[in-house]
């Protein structure tokens, strides 16, 4: 019976030992599909997003953005605190970033807005005039949240 464990015991190994042989671990040669999960193809972005954004002579700017499938958007823009109920409207088209994560705005009057808003999970970040994220103290405040569809 020792003799019959001991022979076991050996075929399990030399097994064992052929199969780490054959198995194939990942290296630098192989290739792997690209990651195709963009906020264009993996996110539900269609819908209105708003927030308060920073003013530098109000107390804030009530900005609300609608997207829509048909990659066309509204932008609206009002001064808090200045006694102006004015509401500023924009409306143009959209189009993605070849990596599919920020949307530039076209046409319409861009002047004054950023041109580039990056798609995340429920909101909308307002990105810099250099296409940059906005940093620092007041860098939650260029985050609009997404409160529905069209």
């Amino acid at each position: 019976i020792f003799t019959v464990i001991i022979v076991l015991m050996i075929f399990g190994g030399v097994v064992y030992l052929n199969k780490q042989k054959n198995a194939v671990t990942p290296d630098s040669n192989m290739s792997f599909p690209p990651d195709m999960h963009t906020s264009e193809i993996a996110l539900d972005w269609e819908g209105t997003y708003a927030g308060i954004t920073p003013c530098a002579d109000c107390e804030g700017i009530k900005t609300t953005v609608i997207l829509s499938k048909d990659n066309k958007y509204t932008y609206q823009m009002q001064y808090l605190g200045k006694g102006d109920d004015t509401v500023y409207v924009d409306t143009g088209t959209f189009r993605w970033n070849e990596n599919g994560l920020i949307i530039h705005l076209e046409g319409g009057d861009t002047a004054g807005k950023p041109l580039d808003i990056k798609v995340e999970e429920n909101q909308l970040r307002l990105l810099d005039m250099d296409g940059n994220v906005i940093t620092g103290n007041l860098a939650d405040m260029y985050i609009l949240e997404k409160q529905g569809l069209p």
